[in-house]
């Protein structure tokens, strides 16, 4: 089973998939993650120290210099990010055949090639006042903007769509049912 999440910045994509990695791990099924903006999260890291200001969390987002990145990456090679993001995939499936692969943090250009490695997309969304208060708690260093083409709205339907618009227990709830959903 392969999931990729979408849905804007702040909608609850990576709380999710932290959640459906706990509830797969109850039914028994091992999760991967396996994240499509790795190389950009890299190029981060080296631009912040380039400029002489290391990240001292790598965790940090510099959303507005991210959608840049994968803004120019895409024009030097559409395939750039996909392609990497595909031969860590087959390394993950080959390494724990067993494991549900998810993506937390695809986009719109990259939906129907995630489409064609076989996953099923997730759509991840809350109501607007809630998801722009959550965007603006994150603590990135900088947001990324809503109308970047990288933020763009996936035009593919999506397999299964999660509303957060609750709590963190009601997120839970829907991942439990989305686990139990997709591993049955």
């Amino acid at each position: 089973m392969r999931l990729a999440l979408h849905g804007p910045p702040g909608s609850g994509k990576s709380t999710l998939a932290r959640l459906l990695v706990e509830e797969f791990s109850r039914l028994n099924r091992p999760t991967v993650v396996v994240k499509l903006a790795a190389p950009l999260y890299q190029l981060q890291s080296l631009v912040y120290t380039v400029a002489g200001e290391p990240m001292l969390d790598p965790t940090m987002q510099d959303g507005q210099l991210l959608n840049d990145l994968a803004a120019h990456l895409r024009r030097i090679n559409p395939d750039a990010l996909t392609d990497n993001f595909a031969r860590r995939v087959r390394q993950a499936a080959t390494r724990y055949p067993e494991a549900v692969l998810l993506c937390d943090d695809m986009r719109a250009p990259d939906a129907a090639t995630l489409v064609d490695l076989g996953f099923h997309l997730v759509r991840v969304h809350a109501a607007q006042e809630l998801r722009l208060g959550r965007k603006n708690l994150r603590g990135d260093l900088t947001a990324g903007q809503d109308d970047h083409p990288t933020e763009a709205s996936v035009a593919l339907d999506s397999h299964h769509d999660v509303r957060n618009d609750g709590g963190l227990e009601d997120l839970r709830q829907a991942a439990r049912t989305l686990a139990r959903q997709v591993a049955s």
